[in-house]
């Protein structure tokens, strides 16, 4: 989830102040209540000082399953008597929009695209789906896509290349890999992931593109590590049901470890995970769908660990005795199924 919430940081991050001076409006038919699933759940927010106006639709409620709507219509009348109409708009379930455009433009027209970030006066949009396409005419499709005029100060990229954006003062910043970040230390860009190689992208702000590729570390080809992972114990509750099984895990690791830190990452059906080291509860996890990676570094990357998987049929319990509701499809049981060592790299990122 960190990529695609990313992107609205982003947005908050050059768009913000704009946004905290809009006055917010709703569409002539919003829903009454939280239980109506199916009418458009959209709102306005109108900056007459910029011109700028927002639409927002949220299509997705937890737990429940929301309509789609595939071709529709939203209808909003401004505080000042203009009216503004989108047609043919198409909203998927569990899905959340956000279009711009500006009260100057006397066409109307909504922009197709999420506004992303600024870089002085480029703005830079971002459209569902990915494409990999590296021709020279692949922002004209994306813009064709987005229903934007070619605009030299416009850059949309598509929604796979958003979510590993990272804005720096010289250019957006676009890594290959999703699990791979780049941050800055004073002055200095740095990359840090668990891939031995990384290409990235620059987003200049006068519109032009540069790719090139780092080497992170890992270069022997060696694994950091071997894991030898057994079953040591299991406990059943008083109708034999099974409530936990204790695995040991022995860690041998190279003479030789060329990275900037290691993980154990475990791979398990359960309901939650416990890490004991020398017979001390160290780290725990509840299952959410996601990967589930150990620090070792935290723990002076110890050689021997217990692990504690409890099942799905034995919930932690809470006040308000409600099943556990997972936004990840997950597995039910009570087995580990694969623990290896990974490795978490740290290159600095050349100035030229």
């Amino acid at each position: 989830s960190f990529g695609p919430l990313k992107k609205y940081a982003l947005f908050i991050h050059s768009f913000g102040e704009d946004l905290a001076g809009a006055e917010l409006v709703l569409p002539e038919e919003a829903p009454k209540t939280a239980a109506d699933l199916t009418t458009v759940r959209a709102a306005l927010r109108v900056n007459y000082d910029s011109g700028n106006v927002y639409l927002f639709v949220n299509n997705h409620q937890r737990n429940q399953e929301l309509a789609s709507h595939p071709d529709t219509e939203i209808r909003i009348t401004l505080p000042d008597g203009q009216v503004r109409q989108f047609s043919h708009l198409s909203f998927e379930a569990g899905e959340c929009y956000l279009y711009l455009l500006n009260l100057n433009d006397s066409t109307g027209c909504l922009l197709k695209a999420n506004p992303l970030t600024k870089l002085e006066r480029r703005i830079f949009y971002w459209i569902d789906g990915t494409d990999d396409r590296t021709e020279e005419g692949m922002q004209d499709y994306l813009m064709r896509r987005a229903r934007l005029i070619k605009d030299p100060e416009v850059t949309v990229l598509p929604e796979n290349q958003a979510n590993c954006a990272y804005l720096f003062r010289d250019g957006l910043y676009v890594c290959h890999y999703p699990d791979s970040i780049l941050t800055e230390d004073l002055g200095t860009l740095r990359l840090i992931t668990p891939h031995k190689e990384e290409s990235l992208t620059v987003y200049r702000e006068d519109g032009s593109v540069e790719n090139f590729s780092l080497f992170a570390g890992g270069g022997r080809g060696e694994t950091p590590a071997e894991v030898q992972l057994s079953c040591a114990d299991e406990e059943y509750g008083r109708e034999g049901q099974l409530l936990f099984r204790d695995y040991d895990v022995k860690i041998s690791y190279s003479e030789e470890i060329d990275a900037n830190r290691l993980f154990l990452n475990v791979e398990y059906i359960g309901d939650r995970a416990e890490v004991y080291i020398n017979g001390k509860l160290s780290d725990d996890w509840f299952t959410t769908g996601k990967p589930w990676y150990i620090l070792l570094d935290r723990f002076s990357r110890p050689r021997e660990l217990r692990i504690r998987i409890y099942d799905s049929g034995n919930p932690k319990r809470c006040s308000f005795t409600r099943k556990v509701y997972y936004d990840l499809p997950v597995s039910r049981g009570c087995e580990i199924l694969r623990a290896e060592v990974t490795e978490e790299y740290l290159t600095d990122i050349p100035d030229d």
